[in-house]
């Protein structure tokens, strides 16, 4: 993970306000269609922190995207899904 960090994938598909790339979502879903094939376990680390850090940018207040998403989009912290 801290090598994927490093070269700079876990912002690909965030604005570059909160400190991503700003790539297009079709862009960065063929990236991710390489980490998928490699391994599922690993990128579904990725792709369920977007997920999350998308709702916090969306619907979040300003106190929750200053405290979650730059963190979230530097792939220092994670995010995860709940299913009931």
């Amino acid at each position: 993970m801290k090598s994927y960090r490093e070269a700079g994938f876990s912002g690909l598909s965030n604005d570059q306000e909160f400190g991503g790339t700003g790539m297009p979502e079709t862009i960065y879903r063929a990236v991710m269609d390489y980490f998928f094939a490699a391994g599922v376990a690993f990128a579904s680390y990725d792709s369920l922190k977007v997920g999350a850090c998308n709702l916090i940018i969306n619907h979040g207040s300003e106190e929750l995207k200053k405290i979650y998403v730059e963190k979230m989009v530097a792939g220092l912290w994670g995010g995860t899904m709940c299913l009931t």
